[in-house]
């Protein structure tokens, strides 16, 4: 990216408005996202919001499964009660990919089917691995699900893998060529974030809908340059917490902190950056930005 890019890239991520920026509601309008997607995508994030910690223990996988995912493969557009779109505990031979002449199955909570562009042919698109409610991302728990996922996507050959826990979805890319799932996820949506952000999270769910078009090739692609956007801002972003360019005080100064440049004036500006130096330092820390 160019320096004027990675300066709108990085008000951008901030949450700071510029007038070249189109608005979250412009980018909704942008994919023709219909008011019915966004209150149903809201409503179940608000069931999710709502549930007591002390209610935790009653969400089992099951539960979450029934209660939170099946309700959102339903507003994506998926019949759940039709098998030839939804399955649950779908069986996958030989998950394991080994030789040693046992036929390893495994049983993925949920497998969505799309027709296949190019042949038509129903095939699985997505699979979904449940764990507990908010079952933490870092546990061992989560860490070995990555795993099982790994294994179905490789076993039914699905380009796309979530793994959840209710609140965060975490999106993987399947490499056909590599036969194996990627580490990172290419996107990662908490739904505790889509009462305040939700005009930017939304439209990220837009394109996993039945309706949408389903080109194995196209979904690595776009997967694959969003991958590298994020590694290359996360990047800058590490290097401006660390040692922050002028260019880069210069556009929260005026975009984030316009009530205070408006009173302080470009002769305390200098005076302004010490103090943003300051809180990105503080952020950084409490953030733990690398």
């Amino acid at each position: 990216m160019n320096r004027m890019f990675r300066s709108l890239a990085v008000c951008l991520i901030l949450g700071i408005g510029v007038g070249l920026v189109v608005s979250p509601l412009t980018l909704a309008q942008q994919y023709c996202i219909s008011q019915d997607f966004t209150r149903n995508i809201q409503a179940i994030a608000s069931r999710v919001q709502r549930i007591d910690t002390d209610d935790y223990d009653l969400y089992k996988e099951r539960t979450v499964e029934h209660i939170i995912v099946i309700p959102l493969i339903k507003v994506l557009g998926y019949d759940d009660m039709n098998p030839e779109e939804v399955r649950l505990q779908y069986t996958i031979s030989n998950v394991d990919n080994d030789d040693d002449g046992n036929d390893d199955k495994g049983y993925p909570d949920i497998v969505v089917f799309k027709k296949d562009d190019k042949n038509k042919k129903a095939k699985p698109f997505m699979i979904f691995e449940c764990k507990r409610l908010n079952t933490g991302t870092s546990t061992s728990e989560f860490v070995e699900s990555r795993e099982q996922l790994s294994n179905y996507l490789r076993g039914t050959q699905a380009p796309v893998g979530v793994l959840t826990n209710g609140r965060i979805y975490r999106f993987y890319l399947y490499r056909k060529e590599k036969c194996t799932m990627d580490t990172t996820p290419f996107l990662e949506i908490d739904f505790e974030d889509i009462g305040q952000r939700g005009n930017n999270i939304i439209p990220m769910l837009w394109p996993f809908r039945k309706a949408s078009s389903f080109d194995t090739d196209k979904i690595q692609e776009r997967a694959t340059k969003l991958l590298e956007v994020k590694a290359e801002v996360k990047s800058y972003l590490a290097k401006q917490f660390d040692s922050p360019t002028k260019e880069f005080l210069q556009c929260i100064y005026a975009q984030a902190l316009k009530e205070h440049a408006k009173e302080a004036g470009e002769a305390n500006a200098e005076a302004m950056f010490f103090l943003i130096r300051q809180a990105l330092y503080e952020i950084a820390k409490e953030f733990h930005v690398q």
